[in-house]
């Protein structure tokens, strides 16, 4: 699980990095919390952390399964207030999923999944969970395409503009 926390940026900018630091603690304690002792827990930078839940299942269902689970525990715990300082803070997180087993796939790759995953659950309007899809990533490669090739377009001045006025009757 890749996990963010929506508006934290807003937390450090208002209340102060200090205030952001110790929000970032009580969140690994409240991760810690919410997952078996043999899991691992880290902060990769910033307000992004990830959490390796092992040995869910052999089945890929029942082991999305569990992991969702565990997700929306996690959801619904870093979703509660934060007290820090006697003022009352709220921060919510975005969850990316990415299910592997073993080395079939690369750890780098793992992490583009579960952060594919983490930006989908944010555009869904955050303080979401979504697992990664294969067809998420090849949506980003389309759209990467498309870019590409609409830059190019501009940069050998292929694109016209044409102006077309409207007129209302009301």
């Amino acid at each position: 699980m890749l996990i963010d926390l929506d508006q934290f940026k807003i937390i450090n900018d208002t209340k102060g990095h200090g205030t952001g630091d110790k929000l970032l603690v009580e969140t690994a304690q409240r991760l810690l919390s919410n997952v078996r002792e043999w899991d691992s827990v880290a902060r990769l930078g910033g307000d992004e952390f990830v959490v390796v839940l092992e040995n869910l299942s052999g089945n890929l269902g029942e082991a999305s399964l569990r992991a969702e689970i565990v997700a929306e525990k996690i959801r619904a715990e870093l979703s509660k207030p934060y007290w820090i300082d006697g003022n009352e803070h709220i921060s919510t997180p975005s969850i990316g999923i990415s299910m592997f087993r073993g080395h079939q796939i690369s750890q780098e790759d793992i992490f583009i999944q579960a952060d594919t995953a983490m930006y989908h659950a944010k555009a869904r309007g955050r303080n979401a969970i979504c697992f990664f899809d294969p067809v998420m990533q090849r949506a980003l490669e389309a759209r990467s395409e498309m870019e590409q090739h609409l830059r190019g377009a501009l940069m050998r001045e292929e694109l016209q503009l044409y102006y077309q006025l409207q007129v209302g009757c009301d």
